[in-house]
């Protein structure tokens, strides 16, 4: 399951960083920022350090990648500060620290700026920064999929409603609404599967998903009320022993999806 991949990279991420601070904190004699314990766990990490096998700036640059693309993908409003703990930027430079871990490990000299904590300090802080966000990414993890989710849908509904204004336009009236009901159904019934009291079954209707959302309070009656309005017209363009349904009512249903793309979303249980 993608989801649970994602987790498990996540928090192959977090491990990693926790390593690399505690061999930082190994290397600068921070000896306040590990215990006993921590030296028996990272026992193998501490003689590969020793003898030069492990790298901290290669092993730092390998985690930073992969890192980056995490964040941005489930946390974008953090990358930036994500980022700044590591380099800065012409936008950034002013905002954070002046020491980098960059800065750190290209030995780059501060000059005559008084700080306030050893740089060895700074930049352990800026490591521990960077985890803390990464762990947020771990909590925010099942919204950030869920809002990535409705984006794809949504935009794969609104080119179907395109598609079916530009039949209307061609005239080709009742094809074109059959689009529009199709993404009503397939939206209302999308919402109604993230909810965990909800069991939709293979051979619901338009209208049992109606009834479904309004059980949940995830629609009012107003807003039921228009659904069956637009259900009728659908109604109309998928059965043709009806009457045509005409160019004004197929309008009104294209519009009328395109507010309920909108409106009609998974809202989590109280």
């Amino acid at each position: 399951m993608i989801q649970e991949e994602i987790k498990k990279e996540i928090t192959n991420l977090i491990e990693d960083i926790k390593s690399l601070c505690f061999i930082f904190a190994y290397k600068e004699s921070l000896t306040n920022e590990y215990n006993s314990e921590d030296e028996a766990k990272y026992e193998e990490v501490i003689n590969d350090y020793n003898q030069g096998i492990c790298d901290l700036s290669e092993e730092y640059t390998l985690f930073y990648t992969k890192a980056c693309r995490v964040v941005s993908c489930v946390l974008p409003e953090r990358l930036e500060e994500f980022k700044s703990c590591y380099i800065h930027n012409s936008k950034t430079a002013q905002r954070f620290s002046v020491i980098t871990i960059w800065s750190y490990f290209n030995r780059i000299s501060v000059g005559s700026i008084k700080l306030d904590n050893r740089i060895e300090d700074i930049v352990y802080k800026l490591l521990k920064q960077q985890k803390n966000i990464l762990k947020s990414c771990l909590d925010c993890l099942d919204k950030a999929l869920y809002d990535i989710e409705v984006n794809i849908q949504y935009q794969f509904y609104t080119d179907e409603l395109e598609t079916a204004r530009y039949l209307l336009s061609k005239k080709y009236i009742r094809p074109a609404g059959v689009i529009a009901g199709v993404a009503l159904e397939n939206h209302l019934k999308s919402v109604c599967k993230k909810y965990p009291t909800i069991k939709v079954g293979k051979n619901d209707t338009l209208s049992k998903y109606f009834d479904y959302l309004k059980s949940v309070n995830a629609i009012d009656v107003t807003l039921y009320k228009k659904l069956l309005y637009l259900a009728d017209i659908r109604n109309l363009c998928c059965h043709s022993k009806d009457r045509e349904p005409s160019n004004t009512e197929v309008e009104e249903l294209i519009n009328g999806v395109a507010k309920i793309l909108v409106d009609v979303c998974y809202k989590k249980e109280i």
